[in-house]
Formats: structure tokens, C-alpha cells, sequence
């Protein structure tokens, strides 16, 4: 159960929130307590590496989402870039409202081996395209019934690439089955 701590003073700050000993512990990512004023504090163990980079400078995308999960009193979800390793990790974060208090328990999981293959696999196909738009070559991709899946922009067989897409490659092999000729 959540409850307040006092913190003492005038009351800035994070709030002090108790989530019970070990319930964050086995989170494979780091938790952490953030405030609407921006003070933050760790959750479980795995925060801690992390507190002096949050603790200087807040991604703006992490405070954006905590000000609207307390506001709507919603779970937000948001990926974001941060940190001072270069390049910087891609951390997914789920920001939960704490009831009661102006402040969010923010989950954050590192998914940098994720994004970066992601964006290696996006690339990569950039580059087969780019590849194969300058080619002078018929380049296609054919699905599993057999059918032209992709054709090159030029096109082949004296049909542009709409007119090959979607039919089978079969149809166009002489005395192949479905020759219908040209």
C-alpha cells in the first residue's frame, strides 16, 4: 500500500512513498519516484546508478508523461532517448499516478539493444531499396503461394510493377502451368 512519509521541512520535494520492501526489487529495470516539481527518488536498487544523470537534468519527454499520468490520474507509456553513454540508451518508461499525491511511480527498462536493431534493420532495408532503384537489374520478391510480393520500379517483362505484383511468377515462365503469355 502507498502512503506518504513525512519528509520534513516545508514539504518539497518528492514525496516519501513506501511500496512495501521488496516489491520493486525484482523489476528487471530501475523504479523510481518522481514529483510534479521534478524531484526525484529511487524505488528499488536498480535506480540508483541512474539518480545522478535524472537528478541534473530530467528528460523533458519523462516529464511531459508524468505531468499527464497525475493530471488524468492515467497510466502513460513512452520511449525515450537519455543518458550520458553514447550513444545514449532507449529507455521504454510506464508512468503510474500514486494516488493521492502529486507524483508517479515511473518504471523505466533499457530497450537500446531492441531500438538499435530496429533502426540497423530500418537502415538496412533503406539501403536494399536505394540499392535497387539506381540498379539497372529486374530485382523481386516473391511470397509463399509463389506471387511477385515486390518487382523492382522499372519493372521487367514489359510490364510496369503493378502489373506483375500479386501475380504468380509461374504465369510468366514459358510453358510453365498459368502461362498466359505476355
Amino acid at each position: 500500500m502507498l502512503s506518504r512519509k513525512d519528509s520534513g521541512g516545508d514539504g518539497a520535494g518528492a514525496p516519501k512513498v513506501d511500496l512495501g520492501s521488496d516489491m520493486l526489487s525484482g523489476f528487471p529495470g530501475a523504479a523510481v519516484i518522481v514529483g510534479l516539481s521534478g524531484d526525484v527518488e529511487p524505488a528499488n536498487p536498480a535506480a540508483e546508478p541512474m539518480m545522478p544523470a535524472l537528478r541534473e537534468q530530467m528528460p523533458a519527454a519523462l516529464t511531459d508523461l508524468v505531468r499527464q499520468a497525475v493530471a488524468g490520474s492515467v497510466v502513460r507509456q513512452g520511449a525515450m532517448q537519455f543518458g550520458n553513454r553514447q550513444p545514449p540508451p532507449f529507455l521504454d518508461a510506464i508512468v503510474m499516478p500514486i494516488a493521492g499525491q502529486e507524483a508517479a511511480l515511473v518504471l523505466l527498462r533499457d530497450q537500446s539493444l531492441e531500438g538499435r536493431l530496429r533502426a540497423a534493420l530500418v537502415e538496412s532495408r533503406q539501403r536494399y531499396k536505394d540499392l535497387v532503384e539506381v540498379s539497372s537489374d529486374f530485382a523481386w520478391e516473391t511470397s509463399v503461394d509463389g506471387s511477385f510480393a515486390f518487382v523492382s520500379p522499372r519493372g521487367a517483362l514489359g510490364r510496369q510493377p503493378d502489373g506483375l505484383v500479386r501475380r504468380a511468377a509461374e504465369a510468366f515462365v514459358v510453358g510453365g502451368a498459368g502461362n498466359q503469355g505476355f
